[in-house]
Formats: C-alpha cells, structure tokens, sequence
C-alpha cells in the first residue's frame, strides 16, 4: 500500500509538471473573448503558482474531488459516478469471457502441443497478441455492421424503462465485450499454455502417470491447478487495465 501511494504521488507529480511546462492551457480549446478565458483561468485557480495548484488539487483528491470538467462543465466525481457502473459491467464481461476462452485454450495448447487444434488456437492467439487491440475492435465493428448480426451504434437509455434498457443490453454489450475480451484471452492463453509446459514437467505429474492416471486427466485436473499460480498473479494487472 505504501507503495502504491508513492506511485500514485509521483506519477501525479509528473502529469503535474509535464501539464505545466507545456505551452497554454486547457481552457485554450474554448476561445472565444480573451477576457472570459482569464477570467475562467482565474476561476479554476490556473493562474496560481505550480505547488499552489498541486497542493490544492492533492487536497481535494484525496477526498474523491475532482473539480469541474471544462468540456462537460459539470463535476468530474458525477462523471465519474454516472459511468462507473457501465464500466464495472463491461470489464467484469469481457473478463468472464478471457478467463472461460483463454484458460482451457492455454491448457489444450500446452497439454498436447502437436495436434491440429492446438497449433490452430496457438497462431490465433499469437495473432491477436500481435493485432493491436483497437484493429480487433474497428474489424469487429466493420463485421457487425457488414452483416447485421450484431448492433454496432450506441443506445440512447434516456426515456426508457428497466425492461428496455435491459434487452438492449443483451443486444449491445456482446460486440465490445468480445472486442475488449479476445485480446485478454489471447494474453492469458499465452501465459497458461506456458505454465502448463512448465507443469507437465514436474516430478509430482511424472509421479501420477507412472501411477496409472491417464494424461487427460493429470492435463485437466492435476496441472490445470498447479499451473494457476503465475495466470492468477497477472489478472491483478489485467483486471486494473480492464476497469482503467
């Protein structure tokens, strides 16, 4: 935790400096009257000097304020809250998805690495690991509305019911969650076929099949377990960029 918050001080620090040491402002995107932007300018506290600025804005971000978005002039901690739970809904998805393909692909990949199918799911990971993930999303949105299949424009929800809002979202969520979830399963089949590798070699797994236990099930129920360890060590990043 210590840590964590030397992190979040420094790489604030940085932002800070970098946003002050470049030329101009946020507000130099609005235009308009010179007069009105140094009047905002004073407003919003940009014509103080730099530790004033960052001493007041590490005060009141320390209790969840944010100030006011210039674009959306509206507070940033209502932005926030209003998109929260559209995010939370959409990561927890396409990490549901990742885990339930990646993870049995990984051990298919590892535990018999010559077969057809294996190789198959191989060069389709190494694939989308090597696709930037914003090629899989624009082809997956070039997809969807080249066949119809699935929606591929936003959903407005304002003056619908529960109900409505409901079946939207069976219609909506599937195409970015599969655009945010199949480079997250590529990454993680990666990882689990190589720690399957890793496993299969160990003395514990030669123990079981000398003992009689079929490779199927020493892949499957003993590996599978003991291989975990380094894919659940990753999801912590994972699941921080995917909410991120």
């Amino acid at each position: 935790m210590l840590h964590a918050v030397l992190l979040v001080l420094t790489v604030s620090s940085a932002a800070m400096v970098l946003v002050h040491l470049a030329p101009g402002d946020s507000l130099l995107e609005i235009g308009g009257d010179p007069a009105v932007a140094a009047a905002e300018r004073a407003r919003l506290g940009l014509d103080r000097p730099f530790i004033a600025q960052y001493s007041s804005w590490l005060r009141r971000a320390a209790v969840l304020d944010f100030g006011e978005s210039v674009r959306f002039r509206r507070p940033v901690r209502t932005l926030l809250r209003e998109r929260i739970p559209n995010t939370i809904l959409l990561g927890s998805l396409a990490l549901l998805l990742a885990i339930a393909l990646g993870v049995p692909a990984g051990v298919v990949t590892g535990g018999a690495p010559r077969h057809w199918w294996a190789r198959t799911l191989a060069a389709a990971s190494l694939l989308l690991v090597a696709t930037p993930p914003l090629v899989t999303a624009l082809t997956l949105l070039l997809l969807a509305a080249l066949t119809g299949w699935l929606p591929a424009g936003g959903f407005d929800p304002r003056g619908a019911n529960l109900f409505e809002v409901a079946a939207a979202g069976l219609r909506y969520l599937p195409l970015p969650v599969i655009a945010l979830g199949l480079p997250i399963a590529a990454s993680i089949e990666r990882l689990q076929s190589a720690a399957i590798v890793e496993v299969l070699g160990e003395p514990c797994l030669a123990a079981a099949r000398a003992r009689g236990i079929s490779l199927q099930r020493a892949t499957w129920v003993h590996a599978l377990r003991l291989s975990l360890t380094p894919v659940l060590g990753v999801m912590g990043i994972v699941i921080g960029t995917v909410l991120s």
